[in-house]
């Protein structure tokens, strides 16, 4: 009789330990479906690009694509950017413009197309006819201005671009560079939850209340004093000064980097514009995002002033709506139309006075 009772036990507890992940999993697919059938047609799935088209790095190390690997919208060309095929060799009476950033600049949700270094290069065919205008684009999820500047040096300088077009520097990258900086100072980075790239649900359970979390330290922590101005400055100055060096007098055009925060939004609005940003911080508020935002806008007017770059700041002028956004970070089709028609519209006149032999034809006509 004992035995059979302690049988039942065995049996339950079996069961019930059974159930757990059993549960876990169907609720897990449950949700992953229904995400896919509220997902809206550009949102992406970063995970799922990394798998298919990116080489394994250690961490902190620069992602790079896999030549010739696809996902939805993007192909990788042999050299290992994405977009079409370029020879090694510049043809001639070709301008070549080597286009630098991350996510932002990759517009993986995108058809090439509609990119921003896609459609520059097709405005600027039909201001310099004379000319062909192809493009580089060394831009991948993740990029810092350091890891381009290393890039530029082994891999953009040998292609021979006429020009540069940059959009890189996110306050995160501050708050990453600033650690590595300063290791006695408060450490402002939150390791990311490693069930985050297992479970989908368990992302938007936790999602809360790490925010919540976040934003009672955010309370007791000044940032401006863990984090001053200087500093800020310091940094910015660094990565676009190193990345000038590193382009050796080559023209370059720079755009303010930007995203749909904006400081006449409402509270509430702001902390939807920085779910990422406070996820990945340890006590960080949206007004510091955008005070480290705008002091790295200063740096590089800085940098451009010496070095003679180009900058425009046309996402300044966007509304913080779907308009131009398709999230809080990333430009719609309609936002990459806009950047890259300020983008021509500065590069235009820059190429125009290159001692190439297209150019001076057209000059000519």
């Amino acid at each position: 009789m004992w035995l059979r009772d302690r049988h039942k036990e065995v049996l339950f507890g079996l069961t019930l330990l059974l159930s757990v992940p059993l549960m876990a999993g169907v609720g897990e697919g449950l949700y992953r479906v229904r995400q896919a059938v509220k997902a809206t047609p550009d949102q992406l799935d970063w995970t799922a690009l990394r798998e298919a088209a990116i080489r394994p790095v250690a961490p902190g190390e620069m992602e790079r694509f896999t030549p010739g690997a696809s996902y939805g919208h993007l192909r990788v060309n042999a050299l290992g950017f994405r977009g079409p095929e370029l020879s090694a060799a510049k043809p001639a009476d070709t301008l070549r413009v080597a286009f630098l950033g991350n996510s932002k600049m990759l517009n993986a949700e995108l058809p090439e197309d509609l990119t921003i270094a896609s459609r520059t290069a097709a405005l600027l065919d039909r201001a310099l006819p004379s000319c062909r205008v192809e493009y580089v684009l060394a831009a991948g999820p993740g990029n810092t201005a350091d890891m381009l500047r290393d890039l530029v040096i082994e891999e953009i300088r040998p292609l021979e671009p006429d020009a540069y077009v940059v959009l890189v520097g996110t306050p995160l990258d501050v708050l990453h560079d600033h650690k590595a900086r300063y290791p006695e100072a408060a450490d402002l980075i939150v390791p990311p939850d490693p069930l985050w790239d297992v479970s989908k649900l368990w992302t938007a359970v936790s999602v809360s209340f790490r925010l919540e979390r976040e934003r009672r330290r955010a309370a007791r922590i000044d940032l401006r004093h863990v984090l001053p101005d200087v500093h800020v400055w310091a940094i910015g100055t660094d990565w676009f000064g190193g990345l000038a060096e590193a382009m050796d007098g080559v023209p370059a055009v720079a755009i303010a980097y930007r995203d749909a925060l904006r400081a006449d939004m409402s509270p509430a609005e702001k902390e939807r514009a920085t779910v990422w940003e406070r996820l990945s911080t340890r006590g960080v508020e949206p007004d510091d995002i955008l005070r480290i935002r705008d002091h790295l806008i200063v740096a590089l007017q800085g940098v451009a002033e010496a070095r003679g770059w180009s900058v425009i700041d046309p996402i300044a002028r966007f509304p913080a709506t779907p308009s131009h956004f398709y999230d809080p970070w990333h430009l719609n089709a309609y936002g990459t139309a806009l950047v890259a028609e300020a983008t021509a519209d500065a590069l235009a006149p820059i190429l125009a006075t290159l001692d190439r032999a297209c150019v001076t034809s057209h000059a000519d006509r």
